[in-house]
């Protein structure tokens, strides 16, 4: 019955050894994939953080650029209300210009008949 017993034990040891090896290889096979799925996850991680400071840099830069077209915006529209300033500035010149040369014609053409009734005048 000791044999029995004996044969019985050595028979499940050697079932326990070989459950024990094949949990062992799973275990180390679960590990491996757990690293390598660690290492997978802190790749991905990097990357998204180094996404994520891509993304500010960027609106960053929009709202940069944003702020100096609309710095541009208003000084182009200064520009077109001075622009229109000065034409009309020129247009008021000119009117006046002509009104002053059109008083001086007709200065020169009173002076004219003022000196010709003198010398009218004169003569007679």
């Amino acid at each position: 019955m000791f044999l029995l017993e004996s044969a019985r034990i050595e028979t499940e040891l050697k079932s326990a050894d070989e459950k024990y090896a094949i949990a062992d290889d799973e275990l180390k096979e679960t590990n491996a994939t757990y690293e390598s799925i660690k290492a997978e996850y802190e790749r991905l991680g990097n990357d998204m953080q180094q996404m994520d400071e891509r993304i500010e840099s960027l609106r960053e830069s929009i709202t940069s650029t944003s702020s100096t077209r609309q710095k541009l915006e208003n000084q182009i529209e200064l520009l077109k209300e001075q622009i229109h300033t000065a034409k009309m500035t020129d247009e008021h010149l000119q009117s006046r210009l002509l009104a002053i040369e059109k008083e001086k014609a007709e200065r020169l053409k009173s002076r004219k008949e003022y000196d010709d009734k003198k010398l009218h005048w004169k003569l007679r």
